[in-house]
């Protein structure tokens, strides 16, 4: 399985998946799984990275990767 792709803007390369909508506890104690919102739009990124400095938003729903 091919890994995610690094940050665009700090190069860490263990980002989050973003997920939508009404999630459960389980799925936020996941520390792979950040929450993206409520609403997913056209613009909708699918991961965030996990650096506290940085947590920037990438890889729209979209397109791949």
């Amino acid at each position: 399985m091919p890994s995610a792709p690094h940050c665009p803007v700090c190069g860490s390369d263990e980002p989050r998946r973003l997920v939508y909508g009404l999630v459960t506890a389980e799925v936020l104690d996941d520390p792979g799984v950040a929450h993206g919102g409520c609403s997913v739009g056209p613009d909708a990124a699918r991961r965030r990275c996990r650096n506290t400095a940085c947590e920037a938003e990438y890889g729209r729903l979209g397109r791949r990767p």
